[in-house]
């Protein structure tokens, strides 16, 4: 990697100011954004996140999420895993929610938004918990 792309994807993700600060003194959602920083110099075209807003703060969390939808418009694929869908609603273009293995839901994020509302649907993501119906047809047999 070359200086140029490096400090290209610090501006991108907005923490060229911290570039002379060592990663372990920065925040969760700063260290976060030098994660996304390091795979963009390297010009990767995928990325794969899991519980990326996770301890971090709603404004981190915001930062975060505003600089991912931009890569995502700028044709960065984008793969989330996460708890919490609302801080990225705004920039989803499918949900695919799997539970206990299995396919629940894969489609539109604005009715994966209503579901996760759901009382049945909500309450059910522990290995613990009964059982439950699917909500959306089973992927394993196209029904």
């Amino acid at each position: 990697m070359d200086r140029s792309a490096v400090s290209g994807a610090m501006e991108r993700v907005g923490i060229s100011d911290l570039a002379s600060r060592p990663v372990h003194q920065l925040s969760g959602g700063q260290q976060r954004r030098v994660l996304i920083a390091r795979a963009l110099a390297a010009e990767t075209e995928l990325l794969l996140l899991d519980e990326p807003t996770a301890g971090i703060d709603v404004d981190s969390q915001a930062a975060l999420v505003h600089v991912l939808g931009e890569l995502s418009r700028q044709g960065v694929t984008i793969a989330v895993v996460t708890h919490d869908l609302e801080p990225f609603s705004p920039h989803l273009t499918r949900v695919v929610w799997v539970s206990h293995g299995r396919i629940e839901y894969d489609g539109d994020p604005t009715q994966a938004i209503l579901l996760a509302a759901s009382e049945p649907f909500a309450h059910h993501d522990h290995p613990d918990d009964p059982p439950h119906e699917p909500l959306g047809p089973d992927m394993r047999t196209g029904g």
